[in-house]
């Protein structure tokens, strides 16, 4: 289930999504020559305590997630109310 459309973003605006104590590692992350791309996965259920929490999960030919297609209709948590949808994702030009 796609909850929401998945935003294209530049690597700048991607990283400015997250606190500022992971901004070098998702740089780390994206520089390896393995990963194509970043997804930013968010809960956005208004009634959740865990409303706003976000993840990144990187793609690419040496990770788990080969493309940004094994991550679009994908969600992370364990109970609906945590779950976090994909929202924003960084591909690499």
């Amino acid at each position: 289930m796609n909850v929401c459309e998945l935003n294209p973003v530049t690597r700048e605006e991607f990283i400015s999504l997250f606190e500022s104590d992971v901004h070098d590692q998702i740089s780390t992350l994206l520089d390896r020559p393995d990963v194509a791309g970043v997804v930013c996965f968010e809960n956005l259920d208004i009634e959740s305590p865990s409303l706003g929490h976000r993840a990144a999960l990187i793609y690419g030919p040496g990770c788990t997630a080969k493309n940004i297609s094994d991550l679009r209709d994908r969600h992370l948590g364990d109970v609906p109310s945590r779950f976090q949808y994909p929202n924003y994702y960084y591909a690499k030009p």
